[in-house]
């Protein structure tokens, strides 16, 4: 059988049915641990650029790189996830329940900074590139 999935980052996980309660601000997304640990998933978390909804087809449903955790997830270790084929039996499955929000002014900040730093470092280097590409071109013309 397969179901949906959410992606954080290159993290793969199965979503439970209705897992994801999103809106612009942020909310929760409920999927289960699978063999990891909780520790493990929190980590996965809060290193988190981007999440993904991954469809039954294996095509991305959705994407959103503007939320971030939001510092809280719980375990549920008996969350309901469905009934069995006779219809009345429970099926139960340890599950996470992960908050995200938007990132708060302090946040954005750091992130283009970041992202500015990132800029110089290229911009250095194509300019050491660009001065041994003309040094080579003034030896060849010696």
């Amino acid at each position: 059988m397969s179901i949906e999935k959410i992606k954080f980052g290159d993290q793969v996980f199965d979503l439970v049915p209705a897992g994801v309660d999103l809106v612009d601000g942020g909310g929760t997304i409920k999927f289960l641990m699978g063999e990891k640990r909780f520790e493990e998933i929190e980590t996965i978390l809060q290193a988190n650029s981007t999440i993904k909804q991954i469809a039954r087809s294996g095509d991305t449903d959705w994407s959103r790189s503007d939320l971030v955790y939001g510092d809280f997830v719980s375990r549920d270790a008996n969350y309901v996830i469905g009934t069995a084929d006779d219809g009345v039996t429970v099926i139960t499955a340890a599950v996470m329940i992960a908050t995200f929000r938007t990132p708060d002014l302090r946040e954005r900040v750091t992130a283009l900074e970041k992202e500015n730093e990132n800029i110089k470092k290229e911009n250095a280097a194509m300019k050491e590139s660009l001065g041994t590409l003309i040094l080579n071109n003034l030896e060849e013309v010696k």
